[in-house]
């Protein structure tokens, strides 16, 4: 079996990632899937190029104030924190002990592998593989990682249902209110049932779910299982809720740094309203690291607050600029590590 960096064996059982063997080659389709992602990330810039005047963009990142910029830098390395403690409380809900240190590198690990990836989630693939690492099953890697992802998901949603109850401004767009709310109460739904202690299922249901082929009930079975460790725990549920607070709160923060040094009038309650949903947006598996969609999508919701686009693309590219800077430390930390 493994060791892993955190000292623990990994890999118990059937369940484990094995370390050889040969991969199926993907069909044709899958193949052309990431060229079909980069298309539309450079359709989207070149869109967005083409609809703003770079002279203005240029002149916007000429007067940014550093010192608000180096203060939204600097609070990245306090979310990996918080990231890193809510997934090492998650773990240990499992019965995995991971250590910190361990869990911030990989952390910062996923920020550079994210730089190849579809969606800005693209390294939480790194973070399951690491969960293995630390002494998780596939299944629980997967679920454990799903759960820390759901939970700042909540959180932004709910973030977004109270800006858009009690933000003036966007108050009479319905669509964006009823998005807003339908998103909130759904994720609340999901993640209740994971913590929350489950009913008993009615007999056709588990009579029906019987005559599933294994090879379909296989993976599904391991995955609700390791879900239904989460089952009942509200120590957990409020620990990770608790820190996902605050990390989305140093989300926002840290958008509205920048959008200080580009000397927008925003406050911190309005971007409660336009960070989640465009970090919901920048999720969305359609182009390489949300390059095209970032920019899109800040020019539009920025729009709501009468922010020009090309001050929009300005804070897109400053953004994208932080995280490269993170991901390349973080390419440091991938190198070095064992």
């Amino acid at each position: 079996m493994p060791v892993t960096e955190s000292g623990r064996a990994g890999g118990p059982g059937d369940d484990t990632l094995a370390a050889g063997g040969t991969t199926a080659r993907p069909s044709g389709w899958r193949r052309l899937l990431p060229y079909a992602k980069l298309l539309i990330s450079a359709g989207l810039v070149t869109w967005i190029i083409s609809s703003s005047d770079l002279a203005q963009v240029w002149e916007s990142l000429r007067g940014v104030e550093l010192e608000y910029l180096a203060f939204a830098f600097l609070s990245l390395p306090l979310g990996v924190y918080l990231g890193a403690s809510r997934w090492k409380g998650l773990l240990r809900a499992q019965g995995v002990d991971a250590s910190l240190p361990f869990l911030y590198g990989s952390h910062m690990v996923a920020a550079f592998i994210k730089q190849f990836l579809p969606s800005t989630i693209g390294g939480d693939a790194i973070r399951g593989y690491d969960s293995w690492r630390a002494g998780a099953s596939k299944s629980i890697a997967v679920a454990t990682v799903g759960v820390d992802r759901l939970l700042g998901m909540l959180v932004l949603a709910l973030y977004a249902a109270g800006a858009v109850l009690f933000a003036p401004t966007v108050g009479e767009i319905w669509l964006l209110r009823l998005l807003a709310l339908g998103a909130a109460v759904v994720l609340v739904v999901i993640v209740a049932s994971i913590f929350l202690p489950r009913p008993k299922l009615p007999g056709f249901i588990l009579r029906a779910w019987s005559s599933v082929p294994g090879i379909v009930q296989r993976p599904f079975n391991k995955l609700i299982g390791a879900l239904g460790a989460f089952s009942g725990r509200q120590d957990a549920l409020a620990a990770g809720f608790g820190l996902s607070i605050l990390l989305q709160l140093n989300v926002i923060v840290f958008y509205w740094l920048i959008a200080r040094s580009l000397g927008f009038g925003l406050s911190v309650g309005q971007m409660f309203l336009v960070v989640p949903i465009a970090t919901f947006l920048m999720m969305l598996p359609i182009s390489i690291n949300g390059i095209g969609v970032r920019e899109s999508a800040w020019v539009g919701l920025l729009a709501l607050y009468g922010v020009g686009a090309a001050p929009a693309v300005a804070l897109a590219w400053l953004e994208y600029g932080l995280m490269l800077l993170l991901g390349l430390i973080g390419g440091i930390v991938y190198a070095t590590r064992r």
